[in-house]
């Protein structure tokens, strides 16, 4: 078998198939780190994806200055320095080692799928020479960021460090106690973590801010093909009147056909009932709500959307409002910037069902999952969702749910919901003769039912 050599960059490797490497988004998680970070420049919804007989491998190391190895199948095999992103490797078992200059080594291993992106972290820990051994008296706290540019502001049990940093420190002599870092940098989501430092200790933080660019660079908006592939959708698409968008709440049978969604072959849904978008649930519950935006392409094909966004309000002026109604969680809740539940307003985004999203709550919680809508799974092209539940036993609201492609307006939907108690019946049968003499074989009898709500549970 003839074996290939070629270099890119700082990055050298061997192959005996086809691989692209390209610079990998910085993707490393604040999982690396101490409880308390967040995030909110992660986001689900990239719209990169691996061809189907082959799969990425996006490796992500901390400190930058790691020198990575990657082996493989087929004895694949790779030499580079910092985060790569591997493309178009052949399913199976990767091994990755880092080592750097001052840091522990460190190993891990993970399985590359066909059609899907597998990710690995490599956070190496200082060697204890680093270190100066802290007083009993006080605590250290060694920041570490990425990128070295991040700015950083360090907020202690008495207020803010003088002055801020750039890049990571090892702050000496500081006083026990919650310690907040907030990191910001030119191109990247600002990040916060939080750290409690520990008389006599060393206490360690990771600011790992993500690129605003990722979605940016992105096509915003795109529909996938019947060939699987994301196609961009431009203003002469937009403007072309193929665009649809629909919410419902519940899913009857001669409505809305939800298993066109996940059939494969035909992906439209259909335009859900009047009677669909209204619902009435047992009190105390949390409801799903769901929408989908489609494109009919050039085929006449109505094609899943991903990546336009939906609205979600619950309408405090309307007359026949009763009591609260509030979301309880939506898709993309947080997990990517401006995405979420805002009071009475929820943003969300169709999915691509291909990547992790956020999944549906659980059904077993204070406020159980009451799902008639038909779909039992969030990893659906095109689709979004949100959740309504209310603290009292009897409410009514209207939700309307507003639908954008880059910016564009393509349609509403109005949604009405309700909740209420479940009433608790009692049926009584009476008949008016205790005995019953038949004349020629028949007779005449009356049967009274009688049914009485006694109670609401």
């Amino acid at each position: 078998m003839k074996r290939n050599s070629r270099t890119f960059r700082n990055s050298t490797f061997n192959r005996n198939h086809g691989i692209g490497v390209y610079l990998a988004a910085l993707l490393i998680l604040c999982a690396v780190a101490f409880l308390g970070c967040s995030d909110d420049g992660d986001t689900k919804n990239t719209y990169v994806d691996p061809p189907e007989t082959l799969g990425y491998l996006n490796v992500n190391v901390n400190p930058e200055s790691t020198d990575v190895v990657v082996t493989g199948p087929d004895g694949f095999s790779q030499t580079f320095t910092g985060n790569q992103l591997l493309t178009e490797l052949e399913p199976g078992q990767y091994a990755t080692s880092g080592t750097a200059d001052g840091f522990v080594d460190q190993n891990s291993e993970t399985n590359v799928v066909a059609g899907q992106t597998s990710t690995i972290y490599l956070a190496l820990q200082p060697t204890t020479k680093n270190y100066e051994v802290p007083s009993e008296e006080f605590g250290y706290l060694n920041v570490n960021v990425i990128p070295p540019t991040t700015e950083v502001v360090v907020t202690g049990p008495y207020g803010q460090l003088e002055p801020s940093f750039t890049g990571n420190k090892l702050l000496t002599k500081l006083e026990p106690g919650q310690y907040i870092t907030s990191g910001t940098a030119s191109g990247f989501v600002d990040q916060i973590c939080e750290t409690n430092v520990v008389a006599g200790q060393t206490s360690t933080t990771y600011l790992v801010l993500q690129p605003t660019t990722a979605i940016t660079d992105a096509p915003r908006s795109v529909y996938r093909n019947e060939q699987g592939n994301l196609i961009p959708l431009d203003i002469d698409d937009i403007n072309s009147g193929q665009l649809v968008f629909y919410a419902w709440l519940e899913d009857e049978a001669s409505g809305i056909i939800t298993t066109n969604l996940t059939s494969g072959d035909i992906t439209d849904p259909t335009r859900p009932l009047v009677d669909e978008q209204r619902e009435v649930a047992t009190s105390f519950t949390q409801n799903l709500a769901c929408a989908w935006v489609g494109f009919k392409d050039a085929t006449g094909v109505t094609q899943p959307v991903i990546g336009a966004d939906v609205r979600w309000e619950i309408d405090q002026f309307w007359a026949d409002r009763l009591n609260s109604m509030q979301f309880g969680t939506s898709d993309d809740n947080r997990s990517a910037v401006n995405y979420g539940v805002f009071d009475d307003q929820a943003d969300t985004r169709t999915n691509n069902g291909r990547l992790e999203t956020e999944r549906f709550p659980f059904a077993v919680t204070e406020f159980p999952l009451y799902n008639m809508t038909g779909v039992g799974t969030p990893f659906i092209d095109g689709l979004t969702w949100v959740t309504l539940f209310s603290p009292d036993a009897k409410a009514d609201g209207r939700i309307v749910a507003v639908a954008t492609v880059n910016g564009e307006e393509i349609g509403k939907q109005i949604l009405y919901k309700s909740f209420a108690p479940t009433p608790k019946l009692e049926i009584t049968k009476t008949v008016d003769k205790d005995v019953v003499n038949l004349v020629n074989g028949s007779a005449t009898v009356n049967w009274t039912v009688t049914v009485a709500m006694l109670t609401h549970e």
